[in-house]
């Protein structure tokens, strides 16, 4: 569930929300009313599931943030700010605010030019018009019929050429001339592979020594896919969505029908992506939403023939426990029943897993050997 405002904790139990888009760490951030998160901070609560890899205290926070989505538990909050002072308005309020309002470092010293040369073309016409003022009444007061109503023509025409020197000192191509070049340093910037949407982006872009840039989405596309399995040997392989895979046969050639399905099973049930519609363009279709990492697996799974949710339904009873993945067991653990016979998956990290285990189950041959440290 999305979280539409910020708020404070009234009332929690178990709750836990995803604070990802506002952070980047996709770790569930438990919640807590104030006395319970200003108990836990003075370590009047000593609670084993609050601590992580390092047994560091991670002390819950009273505080819902609009944007954030409810992960887990059930609770009650009092609404604090809504629209655009919350959280999410803030940031959006700022992405969405006029880019030019500030104007670039270019526009501003044009405008700097622009000004003197404004400034610099009326003096120089102010002179102009003086000069040439002084100059006609000189030649009236030498002349014999004297002043006359013919004679301020000359004045006139002194006047008009004062406009015309403050008129050709207006910069009026500058801007344009700008807005060229910068079309020209665009097409140079496309040629190097750095794709400039806006004009005045480049400025900085095309000056640019070192890119600071976040990783998911902008440098990658924010998917993982599965390309290499171990199980004796490392078996690499290119992804490619429309490739099949036959796990009896190949490079995987894995003989034992048990091997197969235990692998697949350690593959499609010891997870919880599910199938969700998403809308990719115009069209609406299911896919997987869950953790990357699950998903790669579900998706080699589903290369191998296999149906996860199928599979799901058929090996995992309602009795059977599940113990979801959290930052500080750095593991997760499903029980299944195949064949009658009750089996715990579990996935995680490598250390955990690898200090749990005595033996290895070899695919080539269906035997089960003595794991190495070479192994490891």
């Amino acid at each position: 569930m999305n979280i539409p405002c910020d708020g404070l904790v009234i009332k929690a139990s178990e709750v836990a929300t995803d604070e990802s888009a506002m952070t980047g760490e996709t770790d569930a951030i438990k919640k807590g009313t104030i006395k319970f998160c200003s108990d836990f901070k003075s370590n009047k609560s000593n609670r084993i599931d609050y601590e992580d890899s390092l047994h560091t205290k991670k002390v819950p926070s009273p505080v819902l943030l609009s944007g954030t989505k409810i992960m887990s538990g059930e609770g009650l909050f009092v609404v604090i700010v809504v629209g655009p002072d919350s959280c999410a308005g803030k940031i959006r309020s700022k992405l969405t605010a006029d880019e030019e309002e500030d104007g670039t470092p270019l526009q501003g010293k044009l405008e700097v030019l622009a000004t003197d040369i404004s400034i610099f073309g009326l003096v120089g016409a102010s002179i102009t018009v003086f000069c040439l003022t002084i100059l006609w009444v000189v030649r009236v007061s030498s002349s014999d019929d004297g002043f006359t109503w013919s004679s301020l023509k000359w004045l006139l025409d002194y006047f008009i050429i004062g406009v015309a020197v403050v008129i050709m000192a207006v910069p009026e191509g500058l801007p344009l001339a700008v807005t060229l070049s910068l079309a020209f340093s665009v097409k140079k910037m496309l040629a190097d592979k750095n794709l400039v949407r806006k004009l005045y982006a480049c400025e900085t872009m095309g000056g640019a020594n070192c890119i600071c840039s976040d990783k998911t989405g902008t440098l990658t596309m924010n998917e993982m896919h599965l390309v290499s399995l171990w199980n004796g040997d490392r078996i690499s392989f290119d992804f490619n969505p429309a490739d099949k895979y036959d796990l009896s046969t190949g490079k995987f050639n894995v003989q034992s029908q048990r091997c197969r399905d235990l692998l697949q099973m350690s593959l499609c049930c010891n997870g919880s992506a599910k199938k969700q519609e998403t809308k990719v363009g115009e069209e609406t279709v299911m896919k997987w939403q869950g953790n990357k990492t699950e998903i790669a697996l579900l998706e080699f799974n589903e290369q191998c023939g296999c149906d996860a949710e199928a599979w799901r339904a058929k090996y995992i009873q309602e009795d059977d426990v599940r113990y979801p993945f959290s930052s500080s067991r750095k593991r997760m653990s499903t029980m299944v029943t195949y064949n009658g016979e009750k089996i715990l998956l579990i996935k995680g990290a490598s250390e955990y897993i690898l200090g749990a285990c005595e033996n290895v189950h070899m695919w080539k041959d269906d035997q089960i050997v003595p794991m190495t440290g070479e192994m490891q």
